[in-house]
C-alpha cells in the first residue's frame, strides 16, 4: 500500500495598520454622492481631507463615519447644498448637526468660505482649531471663538480654555453647544444676552455663573450635566426648556420667578438641599417631573411668609420634605412689617447680627417690624428669626446681593470697555479716546489713576475684594473685585 502524505499550506494574512499620512481631495459634482469617490483604503490612509464642489448633510455624515483618522478637514471650497430627507432639513450654506463628529484625531477645520448658517448641535467637545476665509461676510473667528459678523451670537468657544471666560458685551444669543464639554469654570454673561440655546453649556465644567435679568428663555438641556452648585432664576425668565439643569450638581436653587418649566428641568440633582421660591402663589407645573430624582423628600422649600399652607397642598411643591417661610429683602437697608399670629400672643428673637426685630413680643393684633442693614456683598445672605406662639417657628430672612451695573450708559460702552467684570487679578480697559481714568473704592477714596490710550491691562490683585467705581470724563462704571 502506498502512503500518501498530504501537506497543508496555511496562509496567514497579517494586516498592518499604519498611521494615516496622506492628503486626499474629493471633488463632489452631485450632492449626496461623495461616498462613491473613495474606498476603505483611501479613508484609512488619509489624515488631511479636502472637500470641494457641492455637498450636503448626507455627504458629511458618510465622511464622518469613514474618515476616522483625519486631523485636518478643509471645507473652504465646498458648497453646502439644501436637503430635506432622512439626513435632516438644512438650507443652502448651512452646517448640519454633528458634522465634525470624526474620530478623536480631528484638530483643524477650515470652514466653507460661503457659510451662512450654523445650525444646532454642530459642535461637540473636541478640541478643534477653526479657520474661515476673511472674505466670509457672516462669521468671524477670534482666538478660536466663533461669532457671527456683528458678534451678536457666539457659536463655539475654544475647548482648551480653563478658568474664567467673559462673553463680550453685545452678544445676544449663546449658541447651541457653544460651551459644550469645556473646562471653563466661570462664565461672565453680559446683560445684552437674551437667549441661551439648547445644550449651550452641556457636559461642561462650569461651576459659577450669574444669569442676568436680560435673559428671557433658556432652551432644552442648556446646562445639563454641569458642575453648577447654585443658580438664581431671575424674574425675567419666561421659559426653561426640557432638562435645562438636569443631572447637575445643584445644591441651591433660588427662584425669583417660576417660569414655564418643561419636563425634567431640575431633575436628577441628587445633592439638592434648598429651594427658595419668591412666588406668593404656587406655580402650576403641567409636568410632575420638574424635580424628579432630585432629593425632594430631604430638601427644604422656603416660600414667602404666609404661603406655607398653600404650598403644602400644591402639586409638585407638596413633595418637598420640609417647607419653611421667609421674608425677602432687597440689598438696601430696609424695613418690613408682618403679622406673626392672627390668634395667639407671640415672642420673637433674632440671632442674625444684620437683622433687628421690634417689638420683642406682642398680641394677635400686633405687627412685627423686621429691619435689615444694607448688603454690600456680592452674594445673597440668609439669616433667621424665631417666632414663638404655642410652638416655635423659624422664619428665614433672605436678602439679595448687591446689584451691579456694568455700565451706566451705552455711550460709555461705545467709547470704553472694561472686562472681565467681575474680576479677580486684573481688568482690561479699552478706550477709543485718550483720557484719564480714576478708580474709587466704595468709601470714595481714589485707589488708582491712569490714562488709557487704546487698550491697557490694569493689575488689581492688591485691592481688597469689594465694589469699585471707574470714572472717566463723562461716566461711571461699577467694577466687582472678587
Amino acid at each position: 500500500m502506498k502512503k500518501i502524505t498530504l501537506f497543508f499550506l496555511c496562509i496567514v494574512t497579517v494586516t498592518i495598520l499604519k498611521a494615516a499620512t496622506g492628503h486626499l481631495t474629493l471633488n463632489v459634482i452631485t450632492p449626496g454622492t461623495a461616498y462613491t469617490l473613495f474606498d476603505f483604503d483611501d479613508a484609512s490612509a488619509t489624515n488631511h481631507l479636502t472637500i470641494t464642489g457641492d455637498i450636503n448633510a448626507k455627504d458629511l455624515n458618510n465622511l464622518t463615519v469613514n474618515f476616522f483618522d483625519i486631523d485636518t478637514l478643509d471645507l473652504s471650497n465646498a458648497n453646502l447644498k439644501a436637503i430635506d430627507d432622512q439626513w435632516g432639513t438644512y438650507a443652502d450654506n448651512e452646517l448640519p448637526e454633528a458634522c465634525f463628529s470624526y474620530g478623536n484625531k480631528l484638530k483643524y477645520v477650515i470652514l466653507p468660505s460661503n457659510l451662512e448658517i450654523i445650525g444646532n448641535n454642530v459642535f461637540d467637545g473636541k478640541e478643534i482649531v477653526f479657520e474661515i476665509s476673511p472674505t466670509n461676510t457672516n462669521f468671524i473667528i477670534e482666538n478660536n471663538v466663533v461669532y457671527n459678523l456683528d458678534k451678536s451670537e457666539i457659536f463655539y468657544v475654544d475647548r482648551t480654555l480653563t478658568g474664567t471666560f467673559s462673553i463680550p458685551y453685545g452678544v445676544k444669543t449663546i449658541g447651541s453647544t457653544s460651551f459644550y464639554g469645556t473646562s471653563i469654570a466661570t462664565v461672565n454673561i453680559p446683560n445684552t444676552v437674551t437667549f441661551i440655546e439648547k445644550n449651550a453649556f452641556d457636559n461642561s465644567d462650569i461651576s459659577s455663573l450669574t444669569i442676568p435679568e436680560s435673559i428671557t428663555a433658556m432652551d432644552r438641556y442648556a446646562f445639563e450635566t454641569t458642575k453648577l452648585q447654585s443658580i438664581t432664576i431671575p424674574p425675567t425668565i419666561d421659559i426653561l426648556g426640557v432638562g435645562c439643569f438636569n443631572d447637575s450638581d445643584l445644591e441651591t436653587i433660588i427662584l425669583k420667578h417660576v417660569p414655564n418649566c418643561k419636563q425634567y428641568v431640575f431633575s436628577a440633582n441628587t445633592t439638592l438641599s434648598n429651594v427658595y421660591n419668591y412666588e406668593e402663589i404656587p406655580a402650576y407645573f403641567p409636568y410632575s417631573s420638574v424635580f424628579e430624582n432630585s432629593n425632594q423628600a430631604n430638601c427644604t422649600l422656603t416660600v414667602p411668609y404666609g404661603t406655607k399652607e398653600a404650598y403644602s397642598i400644591a402639586q409638585v411643591w407638596k413633595d418637598f420634605g420640609i417647607i419653611k417661610e421667609m421674608v425677602n429683602f432687597t440689598s438696601s437697608s430696609e424695613t418690613i412689617k408682618i403679622r406673626p399670629s392672627e390668634t395667639e400672643n407671640w415672642t420673637v428673637t433674632s440671632s442674625t447680627p444684620w437683622v433687628t426685630v421690634s417689638p420683642s413680643s406682642g398680641t394677635s393684633t400686633d405687627s412685627l417690624t423686621i429691619t435689615v442693614t444694607g448688603n454690600t456683598s456680592l452674594e445673597e445672605r440668609i439669616g433667621s428669626i424665631t417666632i414663638t406662639t404655642l410652638t416655635s417657628n423659624e422664619v428665614t430672612i433672605f436678602q439679595e446681593a448687591l446689584k451691579v451695573t456694568t455700565a451706566i450708559t451705552n455711550n460709555y460702552l461705545e467709547k470704553t470697555k472694561v472686562y472681565p467684570n467681575p474680576a479677580h487679578s486684573y481688568i482690561t480697559i479699552s478706550s477709543s479716546n485718550k483720557e484719564p481714568i480714576t478708580i474709587y473704592n466704595n468709601q470714595g477714596k481714589v485707589v488708582l489713576q491712569t490714562k488709557i490710550n487704546g487698550e491697557e491691562k490694569i493689575d488689581i490683585s492688591h485691592l481688597p475684594n469689594g465694589v469699585y467705581f471707574l470714572k472717566d470724563q463723562d461716566n461711571i462704571v461699577t467694577i466687582l473685585k472678587k
